[in-house]
């Protein structure tokens, strides 16, 4: 299942739940998520000067661009089943990942232009990296763990 399928039904659970706890009828909720035609347009509609890495990982193809919320830009790319996702957004102290889990293995690198906290099983199995650059807030979800010198070379590659 793709993180936008996960994200749509994580939402659409949290809905569920809030409407039956408070026993109301279904009222009408607007979908955070507004797909794009090309990342620039999602860039541009969540307010940011986004830039992609011009390196992933061999046979990832563009996917899809969307915002969350109007003030997320998220572009996916497919491999097979494998999904490598960023997000986008303006500076701020909070984490866009959606990944709020502990993981064994974190640390902070220094990359060529921004710190990068990485998160995953190991040094050797990195599925999220999270750094700021030029005032936008950045995150990488990696549905299958990369080594850590290749998820540093995804984000060094953004120009």
């Amino acid at each position: 299942m793709t993180i936008i399928k996960r994200l749509a039904a994580a939402l659409l659970a949290v809905l569920c739940l809030g409407l039956a706890a408070c026993g109301g009828p279904p009222a009408e909720v607007e979908n955070p998520i507004t797909e794009y035609q090309s990342p620039e347009e999602a860039f541009a509609a969540a307010g940011v000067q986004g830039i992609l890495p011009e390196y992933l990982p061999g046979g990832y193809e563009y996917q899809s661009a969307i915002t969350i919320g109007g003030g997320i830009a998220q572009v996916a790319w497919q491999n097979g089943d494998n999904e490598i996702s960023l997000r986008a957004a303006k500076e701020s102290d909070g984490d866009i990942s959606g990944d709020y889990g502990s993981h064994p293995f974190e640390d902070t690198l220094e990359g060529m232009n921004a710190y990068v906290t990485i998160r995953g099983e190991s040094i050797d199995e990195i599925y999220h990296a999270t750094w700021t650059l030029d005032r936008v807030q950045y995150a990488l979800m990696l549905e299958v763990g990369v080594p850590q010198e290749e998820i540093m070379d995804i984000v060094n590659s953004q120009p």
